[in-house]
């Protein structure tokens, strides 16, 4: 098992896998650099992608559908009874709001 540290030939490696004595990119190893850049950045951009395509989703869904609490707040997911009105009890109402306290005010 590799140790988890770094080593000494990576101690002396600069950005794009550079020698500290480097004075162009043909002495560096760019491709091992791009490999490394994507396994770390590709989990951001997926998060990043399914987000950018949720949104819209939702967005379609609630005011032109009106599902996901639609347009007028009622009952159901997205077959909403149009004869009847959400009713929220006092805990459904203030349970946002601690929990949003909570995550922001400490």
């Amino acid at each position: 098992v590799a140790s988890q540290g770094v080593t000494a030939s990576q101690a002396n490696l600069r950005i794009a896998n550079c020698k500290l004595g480097a004075t162009n990119f043909d002495q560096c190893d760019t491709t091992g650099y791009v490999i490394r850049v994507a396994v770390f950045s590709a989990p951001g951009l997926i998060v990043a992608a399914l987000f950018v395509l949720a949104t819209p989703m939702y967005l379609i869904g609630k005011y032109c559908f009106n599902c996901c609490g639609g347009r007028r707040q009622s009952p159901n997911f997205c077959c909403p009874a149009d004869d009847l009105s959400a009713v929220y009890s006092k805990g459904d109402l203030i349970r946002p709001r601690v929990v949003l306290f909570l995550a922001l005010g400490t």
